[in-house]
């Protein structure tokens, strides 16, 4: 505070740091509504006037009025601690259900011991009223499935409790888990939807029900996400055409029940999958001859949801393809060489024809050209355009290819 006085007396002046603006603390009156379904909670809001720079302090307790502690209300005490520049801050007081005709009944919240401040109000008031409408607050008791893995779309949860509402809603602690929506099944059941972004970190996460107007409930660590399974690689690689064959994905944070699929192509199949450790999983694959030749990312996915792509992470080969058979005509109760043409052949192929014919010395003569020796039983009905497959070996990735091209006549 500076004092200055006027020009005749030569504008001297004086300062004192001599004057404190002191920051007021104050609570306003509330009117909680209470039925006989169950308790709600009454939340006292307690107030800075401004913010402060420094931590304020300020210490609550509850007091009768024409309402008791343990028959109308559960007390409560303790501390409020303001950190700096927050104004804000509540005291939550349960009330306890009643009769619809009972009156209106009263208790206060004192404030005292202020640090940092000063009080501008002692005491708030909450008015009780009965009212048999008025929604309980709700109670969760647990969860389940109680864990969601990250990278989780959709993951279905069903929480349990007691006085659930149609306006309940559904929170879960941290960073990185978002309730995507919550279905109101019975007074005893929430059926929520979470979303467990990749960002998410492992551990315990609390779970909150909340019903406004009449409270919350929390149960502490009731949710658990769990690291993320990844795929680091997969073989052997298969070509086009190849049927039910068996490679190893190989990666970390695998789960019984983990289930992988390939993503970036057509064609390829999973047709089951065997859990072999944390680290592999062995999978029954199929390839379809018309299957995109190429690379394919591996998305894995554990039965908690927990789900994450590797890129690039495994090849498609080309298989071969058969064009044509010399001669393509042949006689029932025949055996002859023939030469098949096509594209993709390698060494130690193989080559199968429908029923009642036998192919025997296949012989890859190049990638385009195997000579055969075709036998066709005597009892074998006659046909056109019947199919010859060709299968690769293991060093080729178990390829087929099969084409129309065989005849069988008298």
């Amino acid at each position: 505070m500076t004092v200055v006085n006027p020009a005749t007396a030569g504008s001297g002046s004086a300062r004192c740091v001599c004057l404190e603006v002191a920051t007021l603390i104050s609570a306003a009156d509330i009117s909680p509504r209470v039925g006989s379904a169950g308790p709600v909670e009454a939340a006292f809001e307690v107030r800075l006037d401004a913010p402060s720079g420094v931590e304020t302090t300020v210490d609550y307790a509850t007091v009768d009025g024409t309402a008791v502690a343990g028959s109308d209300y559960e007390p409560a005490s303790g501390t409020l601690r303001f950190p700096p520049n927050t104004t804000s801050l509540s005291v939550t007081v349960i009330v306890l259900p009643g009769a619809d005709a009972a009156p209106a009944q009263a208790f206060g919240l004192a404030l005292s011991g202020p640090v940092n401040a000063r009080l501008a109000t002692t005491m708030a008031i909450a008015t009780i009223e009965y009212d048999d409408d008025a929604v309980p607050a709700p109670e969760l008791t647990g969860l389940t499935p109680g864990t969601v893995g990250i990278g989780a779309p959709a993951r279905v949860l069903t929480l349990h409790g007691q006085r659930f509402h149609p306006t309940s809603t559904v929170s879960v602690s941290g960073r990185g888990v978002v309730v995507v929506s919550t279905q109101y099944v019975d007074q005893a059941t929430l059926r929520v939807s979470l979303n467990a972004w990749a960002t998410a970190e492992a551990g315990p996460r609390d779970v909150t029900v909340t019903t406004p107007g009449s409270g919350s409930s929390t149960c502490a660590g009731c949710l658990r996400v769990t690291p993320a399974p990844a795929a680091t690689g997969a073989a052997p690689a298969l070509a086009t055409g190849a049927t039910e064959r068996v490679i190893t994905v190989s990666g970390t944070g695998f789960a019984p029940g983990a289930k992988p699929v390939f993503v970036g192509g057509s064609g390829v199949g999973v047709r089951s999958t065997e859990y072999v450790s944390s680290a592999a999983l062995r999978v029954t694959v199929s390839v379809a001859q018309t299957a995109t030749v190429g690379d394919y990312d591996i998305k894995v996915t554990n039965l908690d949801g927990g789900t994450t792509m590797c890129l690039d992470c495994y090849r498609v080969l080309a298989g071969p393809t058969v064009v044509a058979m010399t001669p393509p005509l042949v006689l029932r109760g025949s055996t002859l060489p023939v030469v098949i043409t096509g594209t993709g052949f390698v060494n130690g192929v193989t080559v199968q024809g429908p029923a009642g014919v036998r192919f025997t010395n296949a012989i890859a003569v190049d990638s385009t050209t195997i000579t055969a020796v075709i036998s066709v039983e005597l009892t074998r009905g006659r046909g056109v355009d019947l199919p010859i497959t060709v299968v690769n070996p293991a060093s080729a990735g178990w390829g087929q290819g099969t084409g129309r091209c065989l005849g069988i006549s008298v």
